[in-house]
């Protein structure tokens, strides 16, 4: 676990680099790269195109933290707004908010261009795919978002002052001299697996059926709802919210695998 990579020297103050911000920068980076060559096959162009993907990221990460620091209303709203962009000591995202963030503001960005989102959408989907591999190396790096215990052989400790090991010592599962949490499911690296081998998923369909407008979109939604519902059964961190006994992500995955059933549906009888 390294949530820190490593500090620089910057006017005599050393600041941390983050390996979660880090590897959302990256994501960010490769995402637009392999975008690129879509969006231009589409027409749109690169000058407009990022403009749209800069608004979507604001849009995701601000209705990210939001979901975040509503699921840990208690932690957050002491100090509200300056806990909202504590980003440093109290880092966290929800991905289906950045999801669904990022989705409005580039809907409402490409209505100005007066551009068809979903041909936008489809554009992109291979890019939030790959972006949901690497930043959840960020999270395995930062120790958050991880599985429950586990006595099988996939399972990793996470070392002393880490989320799951101060997790578990609440719970009585470990004691103060423990050198480490139990062993527990890298739920991160299932989501890097799962974002890589989406993606691919995603090119190929893309590839094929690029004037199907929305399809590859609503793959990446029913594909990325089924593996975030079934995890979450396995997810260990309890600060994700809860609902009826469903955790407010599977509420989303529900919702969003719908939603591409519904787009499915209409665009296929759209064409017949």
């Amino acid at each position: 676990m390294h949530p820190v990579l490593f500090h620089l020297d910057f006017f005599g103050h050393s600041l941390p680099v983050y390996a979660y911000g880090t590897m959302l920068m990256l994501a960010i980076v490769s995402g637009w790269l392999l975008a690129l060559p879509a969006l231009k096959k589409q027409g749109f162009l690169p000058e407009k195109a990022v403009i749209v993907v800069f608004f979507g990221l604001v849009g995701a990460v601000i209705v990210a933290r939001l979901f975040y620091v509503l699921t840990n209303w208690s932690s957050f709203a002491r100090d509200l707004p300056l806990s909202f962009f504590d980003f440093g000591r109290r880092q966290g995202l929800v991905a289906y908010g950045g999801y669904l963030g990022g989705f409005l503001a580039s809907f409402l960005v490409t209505r100005v261009y007066d551009w068809n989102w979903f041909s936008f959408a489809d554009a992109a989907a291979p890019s939030l795919a790959s972006g949901l591999g690497l930043t959840r190396v960020g999270c395995f790096l930062a120790g958050c978002d991880y599985g429950c215990p586990t006595s099988t052989w996939l399972g990793v400790a996470f070392p002393k002052n880490s989320f799951a090991y101060y997790d578990h010592l609440s719970q009585g599962l470990i004691n103060r001299q423990s050198p480490q949490s139990l062993p527990v499911h890298p739920t991160q690296l299932y989501a890097v697996g799962a974002g890589l081998l989406i993606c691919f998923i995603l090119l190929i369909i893309y590839k094929k059926f690029s004037t199907w407008k929305g399809l590859t979109f609503s793959c990446f939604l029913l594909l990325y709802g089924i593996f975030r519902f079934n995890v979450e059964f396995i997810r260990g961190d309890a600060d994700r919210g809860f609902f009826l006994g469903v955790t407010t992500s599977q509420w989303l995955a529900l919702l969003t695998m719908a939603w591409a059933l519904w787009i499915l549906k209409k665009k296929f009888y759209d064409a017949v």
